[in-house]
């Protein structure tokens, strides 16, 4: 076909001309399937579609294995972020690094930066004994302290707190004492017994408003709060996400409208944190009042909070930062005496790294120098060689893991290996996720004969024929725990989130998928307190600033 017939067949198709309806309809949809390839095509090349093949890939690879339905909190990331370094002015160093060893590592014992007072409230009481001319209920139980108010139509003042004035309402008890004030001629009651309860009474002292701290009103108050208020709402926001992220700053001023709502949320967390710290006694007593033989009451006594609580250690710590080579004696020293210093496991980073052997070496030269052979491109040889901390690093407990990743076709990573093949060695070294899980899964196994990481160095031994040999196939399997992994120990990221609010796949949650802190919140008193004499104007240093989050102060 020549030109001039091709352009006059794409002008039939494209510019509309004297034809048959079918062939309008054929043209439009030609048009509509060409301005969607090149939308398409715009869009492809902007990167929106880099994440479709990983997300396919990883689809099929974990299909069947079970996704947890949430993530693991007791997981932290400590991020060497934008927020230490401006804080420190420069980059942290192993000095720095010690101190996050020393804190982590270790139990931490804190003050309480408020004081709790103990209480106590009798709920239940049963006097036996000979009660004449008694101008009250007999049995006084919480619900006789409930009534209406005289005014019940004022409707404005179930509003207002101050407008609720005990003596005006018609509960039993308040009707019995008029009805006997106004009758002073006859004779109150007589029994032989008396019950008394105030479980739940309207008056500001009862069991709720005592655990939930002080002797104010709690439910009257929480009911006639007005919970939906913006401004309300705007500052709990900025709480959580202040919370979420690293802010560098102390405690925010609560506004002086939101005081009361702010003191309310308080005091029903103290409610619930002080049922647990309930001592209930039952007490039998002899004539400890006139006119009572006996009587058998049912108390609870809240203890007062300890002025210091522990905060357990990390039970395993991971550093994916590699120790290289050595620096000044005393902060080698240091940094040493902290690693060995942390109660639980310590794993420090190796990885791999592939680059040309300029040497010219023969084969066997290489053994002995953690380089493994990989090819040959015409002259150029290029090795895999394992970059590992310094020896003085690894003692006691801790252990390398090698923190590789899988770059994806796209250039950005989408799949993380489990282990990594040491062809020099001839064996599999586990990934640094691997044998964090493991240590983590022996902790909370501890019964599990053999330990998950014992069982995770048998499988790995037992794999690595296989794996070498490219007939491996996966999945990893280590006592109960199945991995999908692919024929070179890769999985391909599920990706739920980040350290980042609102960087999940459930839009509606309100936090990380990953809770985290900056470094410097993970700084040992100690260095904390030395940085802050140095820079006194940077409040965020104080301890109990940084210790916000990390120690629960």
């Amino acid at each position: 076909m020549s030109k001039s017939g091709m352009f006059a067949a794409i002008k039939s198709v494209f510019i509309a001309s004297s034809t048959s309806k079918s062939q309008e309809t054929v043209r439009t949809g030609l048009i509509f399937g060409f301005i969607i390839a090149l939308l398409s095509l715009l869009l492809l090349m902007t990167g929106l579609y880099n994440g479709i093949d990983s997300y396919i890939n990883t689809m099929v690879l974990q299909v069947g294995f079970q996704t947890p339905e949430k993530q693991n909190e007791s997981v932290w990331i400590v991020k060497k972020d934008q927020a230490t370094s401006e804080l420190l002015e420069k980059n942290p160093d192993r000095e720095e690094f010690a101190s996050v060893f020393r804190f982590l590592g270790q139990p931490q014992i804190v003050k309480r930066m408020e004081g709790y007072s103990g209480s106590g409230l009798r709920l239940f009481q049963i006097d036996v004994g000979c009660f004449k001319d008694y101008k009250n209920m007999l049995f006084k139980t919480g619900y006789a302290e409930w009534g209406t108010f005289v005014d019940a139509s004022d409707q404005a003042s179930a509003t207002r707190v101050d407008a609720f004035d005990l003596k005006k309402w018609r509960s039993g008890s308040n009707l019995v004492r008029k009805y006997i004030n106004e009758k002073p001629e006859e004779r109150a009651y007589t029994s032989l017994i008396k019950v008394t309860s105030q479980l739940w009474t309207p008056t500001a002292k009862y069991a709720f408003s005592i655990l939930a701290g002080g002797g104010q009103h709690l439910i009257m108050p929480t009911l006639t709060t007005d919970w939906s208020n913006p401004e309300l709402r705007r500052f709990l926001q900025s709480q959580i996400d202040k919370n979420a992220e690293s802010s560098g700053t102390g405690a925010e001023k609560v506004p002086e409208d939101l005081e009361p709502a702010i003191k309310l949320l308080k005091r029903w967390q103290n409610l619930f944190l002080n049922l647990r710290r309930v001592d209930p006694r039952l007490i039998i007593s002899f004539c400890d009042s006139p006119g009572v033989l006996f009587s058998v009451s049912f108390d609870f006594f809240l203890e007062p909070a300890p002025p210091e609580f522990l905060v357990e250690p990390s039970s395993v710590i991971g550093f994916d930062f590699v120790f290289q080579g050595e620096k000044r004696p005393a902060t080698d020293e240091a940094l040493i005496a902290a690693i060995a210093s942390s109660s639980g496991k310590v794993i420090l980073a190796a990885h791999t790294m592939m680059e040309e052997d300029l040497r010219g070496h023969a084969e066997d030269d290489i053994e002995g120098d953690n380089a493994n052979r990989l090819r040959k491109k015409g002259t150029a040889k290029f090795v895999q060689r394992l970059i590992v901390p310094h020896e003085k690093f690894i003692r006691g407990n801790a252990e390398t893991a090698m923190i590789d990743m899988g770059i994806g076709s796209k250039g950005f990573v989408d799949k993380a290996p489990m282990f990594i093949v040491t062809e020099q060695a001839k064996k599999l070294m586990p990934s640094f996720s691997l044998k964090i899980a493991m240590l983590e899964l022996d902790r909370r196994h501890p019964d599990m004969k053999p330990s998950y990481t014992e069982e995770m160095t048998r499988v790995l031994a037992e794999i690595y024929d296989s794996v070498a040999s490219g007939t491996f196939r996966g999945p990893l399997v280590i006592h109960d725990r199945q991995i999908p992994v692919d024929s070179r120990g890769f999985m391909f990221i599920d990706y739920v989130g980040s350290t980042i609010v609102g960087s999940t796949v459930d839009a509606s949650r309100n936090k990380a998928a990953i809770s985290s802190v900056s470094l410097y919140e993970c700084f040992d008193r100690k260095t904390l307190a030395h940085l802050h004499r140095q820079m006194p104007h940077k409040k965020a240093l104080l301890p109990e600033n940084a210790h916000r989050r990390t120690l629960g102060v």
